[in-house]
């Protein structure tokens, strides 16, 4: 059974991949490559740090 799952996760770039993510357009599909982590020891909710982003074409 196909099933589609739609999330919503709050992302952490830094850097070069920071200012990658600040010329994305809403919409805009990419590809990103990172690991996700509680946001902190108190806070269990994930957060994606971006490692790799590629825009898609």
């Amino acid at each position: 059974m196909r099933r589609q799952a739609d999330c919503e996760v709050p992302v952490m770039a830094m850097a070069e991949m920071a200012i990658k993510a600040k010329t994305l357009q809403v919409g805009e599909c990419i590809k990103v490559v990172g690991f996700l982590t509680k946001k902190s020891l108190k806070n269990d909710r994930l957060v994606l740090h971006i490692n790799e982003l590629d825009q898609l074409t």
